[in-house]
């Protein structure tokens, strides 16, 4: 009853009704009578009350601070905090709300936040956790990384400053179905749309910077996405759970997000059969792509419309490719032999072999260095990430350790200081960090230092993250 009788002082007159209770019948604060949420006023007293002796200037548990709004911004040592306008989805409620086994901190021994104002917070957080200056947590973030949580039918928005989450984009909430799967994203070069692939609904979504949908349009299970840099152009492959018999390219406009009219008529036809893996040069002039039943390569000409079929091995099932930042070496990733195969490239002439190195279990996705001397690739089947030399498909470093769970995507940075890594922990081989009753198949992002190729955070997402990207 002191944390009510402190918080009652702190609130001005008219916010509070009396109530009886078992210590004497003292006022407590009339939360539903607050129309207009003043951080300073209503929100830091209710975690100064209850909250900042373990989460304080002077004791900082998990690194997390609550004695501030730029503080409960910042989050924790491993993650946001809260994430503005998704109070369901804030560990901060989630805490107090979900935990098995009882509400944080009674698991410590110390009392727990009063429903009214667990209520309240949750609130305040809806409606975008703004503080005393009507600012909404990163809400000027230019850095995002774009993570797909293909089973929650979300994307998930990282601040790559701080490395937290920071929006998630919920599509049924804008119309979709549950069922959507958001697989991968490509993002305009400034950062002025994003489009996401939803291989449940047949659909491609074009969204602006405020997250809002601009429009879609219908393609059978669309997979990865490639925006070409230098015209409006964006290719979409084919999801791996496409009809095998599928074996067309789809190329729209961005602009009017409707199919390329002329000759192709917004289908590339490819030669072979479930065409998935999908990587377009600096130029926007030559388009790869890989066959995931026929171990196969194309390279299409954008301007000849030409193109040139290669052989990459039988059985190899190669499910992503990835070019040097120069444009002069290809890589092709053998999912189903566990092998990285390498092909020189030089101008028009045909992609040569360059040999392959057996990396491990179900190799996926991958990304070069900002210098190109080191590929990234994600090994989906031994829950590692492989760090490639480039130049000679050599094997630098194996990265291993918790957080990585079934990896899928990958994304280094744009200042070259980060590989961020998808986690699917689809088997549950990953064991979240508290248990909320229904998060233990939830994936993560693992995010590594490319300095010494060690993990430095991992942020828990929701269920199987999936592509990854950023404006590039």
């Amino acid at each position: 009853m002191r944390r009510a009788l402190y918080l009652l002082c702190l609130l001005p007159l008219g916010l509070f009704t009396a109530c009886d209770d078992d210590e004497g019948g003292n006022s407590v604060i009339d939360y539903d009578a607050i129309d207009l949420i003043s951080y300073s006023q209503h929100v830091q007293p209710i975690f100064s009350a209850s909250c900042t002796k373990c989460h304080g200037a002077n004791l900082a548990e998990a690194g997390l601070r609550l004695d501030s709004w730029d503080n409960i911004v910042k989050g924790s040592d491993n993650g946001e905090a809260l994430i503005a306008f998704k109070s369901a989805d804030s560990r901060i409620v989630q805490m107090l709300s979900k935990l098995v086994g009882g509400p944080h901190p009674a698991e410590v021994g110390s009392a727990v936040l009063l429903p009214s104002e667990q209520t309240f917070l949750a609130r305040w957080i809806d409606e975008g956790a703004i503080n005393d200056a009507k600012e909404n947590p990163y809400q000027n973030a230019s850095d995002l990384l774009y993570v797909c949580c293909q089973d929650a039918a979300q994307v998930r928005i990282v601040d790559m400053a701080s490395n937290n989450v920071i929006r998630i984009v919920d599509f049924v909430e804008l119309g979709y179905s549950s069922d959507c799967k958001p697989h991968h994203v490509a993002v305009e070069p400034d950062g002025s749309y994003w489009y996401v692939s939803l291989i449940g609904d047949n659909r491609v979504v074009k969204l602006n910077p405020r997250n809002e949908v601009v429009t879609d349009i219908s393609i059978i299970k669309p997979g990865l996405l490639e925006t070409d840099p230098n015209s409006n152009l964006l290719y979409i492959s084919r999801s791996m759970t496409a009809p095998e018999d599928i074996s067309t390219i789809g190329v729209i406009d961005r602009a009017t997000m409707l199919p390329v009219t002329g000759d192709t008529d917004g289908e590339i036809p490819m030669q072979f059969e479930l065409p998935h893996a999908l990587e377009l040069d600096a130029t926007g002039r030559y388009l790869y792509t890989g066959s995931l039943v026929q171990g196969a390569f194309m390279r299409y000409d954008t301007q000849s419309e030409d193109l040139t079929s290669g052989t990459i091995a039988q059985g190899s099932g190669p499910l992503e490719a990835e070019l040097s930042p120069d444009g002069t070496r290809l890589f092709y990733t053998g999912q189903a032999d566990g092998k990285l195969y390498a092909f020189n490239i030089n101008g028009s002439e045909d992609p040569e072999a360059a040999g392959s190195i057996e990396l491990g279990s179900k190799p996926w996705h991958m990304d070069f260095s900002a210098d190109g001397q080191l590929l990234y690739v994600a090994l989906n089947g031994d829950n590692r990430v492989a760090v490639v030399n480039s130049a000679d498909n050599t094997i630098r470093a194996m990265v291993q350790g918790n957080g990585l769970a079934m990896p899928h995507g990958v994304a280094v940075s744009p200042d070259g200081k980060y590989v961020y890594v998808s986690n699917r922990n689809k088997d549950g081989s990953y064991t979240p960090r508290h248990d909320f009753g229904d998060n233990e198949f939830d994936g993560t992002l693992v995010v590594i230092s490319t300095f010494d190729s060690q993990i430095v955070k991992v942020l828990e997402l929701a269920a199987l993250p999936t592509g990854v990207n950023i404006a590039r």
